[in-house]
């Protein structure tokens, strides 16, 4: 299989497991409900596919079910979690925002609002001693207003760490927008500032996003300076529980309506799509279908 094809299988596939996640909550099968993240699929399969499970470290925010379900092939120990059961990935003991797969490179998920931007700048002075790879760490736009956000970067640089910030730019923190609580300060310039390394990526095509990202890696692996990604990212379902949440909820996700959300590039299944075959896409929401009866 290419790795086009595979990459762009991965995330209809978390589309599918995302689905089946979301079916459970609104019928009150769970009892640990994770922050869902639809629309997050390309952004996830793409930098899972980067990390060398053997040298680099990924470190994730509380939404981190859709990285998670991108490093497990059974959906199954993922809802056992959830469940607190002892078959789950981490035994039932996590629930669902400290979620960890350290055999994959996962060592670290946070509950704590930017906490795990200290914990990744942590791992990453140690691998500098031991002469591994990459820290990724996951973050987003209301995270960016901690102070450790600009700590971290000003410490990472001052100590070459090979950190790679990937901000998750959803326009909101728990129900407000940028625009609401703070200034749009610019991120290139803050970087410029620090001299870390800074990049935009847009448009949810998983295989540009996986090269783009390989390719930042490999910088920051030669300079071993820091550097930050920004990923605009549409968040489809609420900040939390089901969607929809309520009667006039305009935020509707149902299993029953396909893998395609929006038919626009906001859309990672959509861009996906066109990459696949149509047996094969159709295959994919069959596959659907039986999940989620």
């Amino acid at each position: 299989m290419s790795t086009i094809k595979h990459l762009n299988n991965k995330v209809c596939k978390i589309r599918i497991f995302q689905h089946k996640i979301h079916d459970l909550i609104k019928k009150d099968k769970l009892r640990i409900v994770p922050h869902m993240a639809f629309g997050y699929e390309a952004l996830s399969v793409a930098v899972t596919s980067n990390i060398d499970k053997q040298k680099d470290r990924l470190c994730l925010t509380h939404r981190n079910i859709s990285y998670n379900l991108s490093l497990t092939e059974s959906l199954q120990p993922i809802v056992d979690e959830l469940n607190l059961k002892k078959s789950g990935i981490n035994k039932g003991i996590t629930g669902s925002m400290n979620i960890i797969n350290p055999k994959k490179g996962l060592y670290y998920t946070s509950s704590i609002l930017g906490n795990n931007l200290s914990i990744a700048m942590g791992i990453a002075l140690q691998n500098k001693f031991k002469n591994k790879g990459v820290t990724f760490v996951t973050t987003g736009d209301g995270s960016m207003e901690e102070g450790s956000f600009y700590e971290v970067l000003l410490l990472a640089r001052s100590l070459n760490l090979k950190l790679l910030i990937i901000i998750e730019n959803n326009n909101y923190a728990m129900a407000s927008t940028i625009q609401d609580r703070r200034i749009n300060f610019n991120i290139k310039k803050l970087a410029e500032a620090l001299d870390v390394g800074y990049y935009k990526i847009q448009g949810n095509d998983v295989f540009k996003y996986f090269k783009n990202i390989s390719k930042i890696k490999k910088k920051i692996i030669k300079k071993s300076i820091p550097s930050i990604v920004e990923v605009k990212v549409k968040m489809f379902n609420n900040h939390y529980g089901q969607t929809p949440g309520w009667p006039d909820d305009d935020k509707i996700i149902d299993s029953k309506n396909g893998l395609i959300l929006r038919k626009n590039e906001e859309d990672p299944v959509y861009v996906s799509k066109k990459y696949l075959s149509k047996n094969n896409f159709l295959n994919l929401t069959r596959d659907l279908e039986k999940q989620t009866r």
